[in-house]
């Protein structure tokens, strides 16, 4: 039990980082931002919950768009992209958000090397295959639907509501995520993406 209560107290400090950096990127301190969630993915990994950390590293990418070093945004982003592969979750929902977010990770990598001339045809690939995991995404959870498995899924996913409440998108299902919607400038703004990557994406969006 001691060691079961020590774990749940760190999941708790690794939520309250979590959420800090939700309070930092709607401050507009993006860099602090990308340190909390950069220190929140680093915590959940050192516990081996492989899904939160990745969906921590992600954010932390995000934010650093908004910082003028590029470059690292990049990195860190594609950082996160790679680990996504194998994650492991017993929760639906988990595994849903996972995916949601390397879509969403996808689509701001893909916005910022369209942003660099030189780099269009990679920023397409990348665009691409965000809108394949994300379509696949919808598939799976329309195959889950079909084969009865409804009534699962809405348990895990209150489940996974009650251990899940730490990202800026909490507000957005995952399955609300999609390749079409980061054209909605509204839909970005909920995702509390920076400005700069906001236009960025949505003028990938506009002139591919």
């Amino acid at each position: 039990m001691g060691s079961l209560a020590h774990k749940v107290g760190l999941l708790d400090l690794f939520v309250s980082l979590i959420r800090w950096g939700a309070v930092l990127r709607k401050a507009g301190d993006w860099k602090q931002a990308a340190t909390a969630h950069a220190l929140a993915s680093q915590a959940f990994l050192e516990i081996g919950d492989k899904a939160r950390s990745v969906i921590a590293l992600a954010d932390a990418g995000i934010d650093l768009a908004a910082v003028p070093d590029i470059p690292q945004a990049k990195e860190v982003l594609n950082t996160a992209i790679s680990k996504t592969k194998g994650v492991e979750a017993r929760e639906v929902a988990v595994l849903q958000r996972v995916v949601a977010k390397e879509g969403e990770g996808r689509m701001a990598l893909a916005a910022l090397l369209w942003s660099e001339g030189g780099q269009r045809g990679s920023a397409e690939t990348v665009l691409g295959d965000a809108c394949v995991r994300l379509e696949q995404l919808q598939a799976d959870a329309a195959s889950r639907s079909k084969a009865g498995a409804m009534k699962k899924q809405a348990a895990d996913m209150a489940t996974a509501s009650a251990s899940l409440k730490f990202s800026i998108d909490d507000d957005v299902p995952a399955l609300d995520v999609s390749c079409f919607r980061f054209k909605n400038p509204v839909f970005l703004e909920s995702l509390g993406w920076p400005k700069d990557l906001q236009e960025k994406v949505i003028k990938l969006e506009t002139l591919r």
